[in-house]
């Protein structure tokens, strides 16, 4: 993903006169080619367009500082799907600092009706709010009037109090967009990162200074203008394997780094990381709260590491004890909100009073561990040039005994030691270590792993019957036994399992090791399978008849963010069939091979028929968690590959 940073610095002010907004646009510019074009060339499957939209944000003190943002889009829709595109909503901050207010909502929906454009506008008693939390209300509205074939446009002004929080720019959407452009105006003493992130080039990427923009005490002071836009942007499409939508939808970020006054002052707002360091070590909620809890720990980690031989004995213990003992709220978080030792002994809590209480108890028994910052799969990759504290909003604990680290999270009950939930397999992490700290990159420390065997026999009626056994390793095993200790009973699981094979019957289930997490999952369980198909005969039968993948995820023509799996893949199947004494193979389908560019992963499918027997062997093997965009094709081929060589079928015809 590119990322662009660009460093701004002025000088500037202390009251500032009102301005005005440099990008005005006119309501009503709506042409008959924009109502009679029901096809957007560039993407003719798209429901609706944005036809385009402009935004302007900028620095006003008209009766007070404020933050002024303005607003302008015209969407057309395109046929009946697309009308979801003719809901609106506008989210509006509420805090301490008072709350963000929209003004000026207009809008108009333009239809051609009889050979003449017919515009209806918005009323505003359609105009309602909804709070949905304590800091956040949704004011939202519909278009009135609009159908298939309607242009629409709005255009609305947003006023916010929060100075320090400029607003950021998205360039894509859910549908295509024929023209994005967005001007922003900000006084020189605020000083600012901005960055460029996502896959597509501006076609307009202008800067100026406006001379005299702010004149206060005397002082004159400028202001930096700039300018982007892009074109014949696509829709974002949200297919499986992906991290956070954030990390690759092209965008403009803003993040303030500091203010500088008239007075000489000089507000530092994004810190160093020798700052980040120093105020999470003296922080209450954070490094107090380890400190006074690894004392207060002692007592418990000498009980529980009396006897252990070795640092990872201990270590082992001590997660174990955790892991056990807390029942995980849900709560993502990496503040506590009371001492550990108080949630130690509810027995409950977030991810920051499990993992931090995880911390302080590995520390008291003389070991190094230190909390690990990162930010989950669904809430976006962190900036890693300089701290962003907000970014993260999870915390795992980070271990090192010789040569060998571990990040260890305490929430789950099935977690083995040193695994992270599917949820953490992100990119990277910060190690606070109050002394030095670092980045660490999240290591696949287990992947998708099972093997599989049925054996199977084909009576003369065509009917299946036999024993079907899965070893589950790693991500494969968590998985299944989180799913087992969601549904509690084994018999709701069956049912569950035989619903989803279509007709298939399962008999006499059992499952061995699940308590057991650093063993392998073994599951068993003797089937019937409907008749097969016949014919002049002649039985077909499938070739994969359990664990088939029948659909590809991958769809998309191209994708312009990575295929992120989180873990590599292993996943074996061996199927055997003993057939009748009177039928024998004679149509097996072709083998197939096909392997990812760099080893990458691959995908093999081997059948053998004897006069007795049908072996089938499938093996999809993934060695990477991520793949680039450059590497999609490949991925989505292989996978094809697959769905193809899965839907086969053996054909069995009687011995004369």
């Amino acid at each position: 993903m590119r990322k662009i940073y660009l460093f701004i610095f002025f000088s500037v002010i202390g009251c500032l006169p009102a301005l005005s907004q440099l990008n005005p646009v006119q309501l009503g510019r709506i042409t008959l080619r924009d109502l009679q074009q029901n096809v957007y060339p560039d993407d003719t499957a798209a429901h609706a367009v944005i036809l385009k939209e402009t935004g302007e944000s900028f620095l006003d003190n008209e009766r007070e500082l404020k933050l002024v943002f303005h607003y302008y889009g015209k969407i057309k829709i395109q046929d009946a799907s697309g009308l979801e595109a003719a809901n609106i909503v506008i989210p509006l901050y509420k805090g301490e600092q008072g709350d963000e207010a929209v003004f000026r909502i207009q809008a108009f929906a333009y239809n051609l009706e009889g050979g003449r454009i017919v515009k209806t506008e918005l009323s505003y008693k359609d105009i309602y709010e909804e709070d949905i939390s304590e800091h956040v209300t949704l004011k939202k509205f519909t278009f009135p009037n609009a159908r298939p074939g309607s242009v629409l446009e709005y255009t609305y002004e947003l006023h916010s109090p929060y100075l320090f929080n400029f607003r950021d720019w998205l360039f894509q959407h859910d549908i295509p967009t024929v023209r994005s452009e967005y001007w922003a105006r900000i006084p020189g003493n605020f000083i600012y990162n901005m960055r460029l992130v996502g896959p597509f080039e501006l076609s307009l990427n202008e800067s100026s200074i406006s001379k005299g923009c702010f004149r206060a005490g005397g002082g004159v002071a400028d202001c930096a203008v700039f300018k982007w836009a892009m074109d014949s942007i696509p829709a974002f499409v949200r297919e499986d394997y992906m991290t956070a939508p954030s990390d690759y939808m092209p965008a403009v970020r803003f993040e303030l780094s500091e203010v500088r006054r008239f007075d000489g002052q000089v507000d530092k707002i994004t810190k160093t990381w020798k700052d980040l360091e120093m105020e999470l070590k003296t922080e209450k909620s954070f490094g107090l709260a380890i400190k006074r809890a690894s004392e207060k720990f002692s007592s418990v980690t000498a009980l529980l590491t009396a006897e252990s031989k070795n640092d990872l004995e201990k270590a082992r213990k001590i997660y174990a004890h955790f892991r056990e003992r807390f029942e995980w709220n849900g709560e993502r978080r990496y503040f506590v909100r009371e001492d550990l030792d108080k949630s130690y002994a509810s027995g409950s809590g977030s991810a920051a009073d499990v993992n931090l209480g995880l911390v302080a108890a590995l520390q008291s028994a003389g070991l190094e561990a230190h909390p690990f910052l990162l930010s989950t799969r669904d809430n976006g990759y962190p900036v890693d040039i300089h701290p962003v504290i907000s970014d993260f909003n999870y915390v795992t604990a980070y271990l090192r005994i010789g040569e060998k680290t571990f990040l260890l999270d305490a929430t789950e009950n099935f977690l083995p030691f040193g695994m992270l939930p599917f949820r953490c397999l992100s990119n990277k992490g910060r190690v606070m270590d109050f002394e030095h700290s670092f980045w660490m990159d999240i290591p696949s420390e287990g992947k998708l792993k099972e093997v599989t065997q049925l054996r199977l026999t084909l009576d003369s009626a065509a009917q299946l019957k036999g024993s079907y056994t899965s070893y589950k390793y790693d991500y494969g095993a968590l998985s299944y036994r989180n799913k087992m200790a969601e549904i509690k009973e084994t018999s709701r699981y069956v049912r569950e399992l035989e619903e989803d094979l279509d007709g298939v019957r399962i008999m006499n289930y059992r499952n061995s090791n699940l308590d057991s997490l650093e063993s392998r999952l073994i599951e068993e369980y003797e089937v019937e399978v409907p008749s097969s198909g016949r014919q002049g005969g002649n039985i077909y039968l499938p070739v994969m008849l359990l664990n088939k993948i029948d659909e590809n995820p991958f769809k998309l023509r191209e994708r312009y963010y990575p295929v992120n799996f989180g873990a590599g893949w292993e996943i074996q199947n061996l199927v055997q069939i003993r057939l009748p004494e009177n039928y024998q193979a004679v149509s097996l389908p072709e083998p197939v091979g096909i392997s990812l560019p760099a080893g990458g992963g691959s995908f093999i499918m081997n059948m053998t028929g004897t006069r007795g027997q049908v072996n089938i062997f499938s093996k999809i093997e993934l060695k990477k968690a991520v793949y680039s965009p450059q590497e999609y094709y490949y991925v989505k081929e292989m996978f094809s590959r697959i769905v193809k060589a899965h839907a086969a079928t053996i054909v069995l015809e009687p011995i004369k």
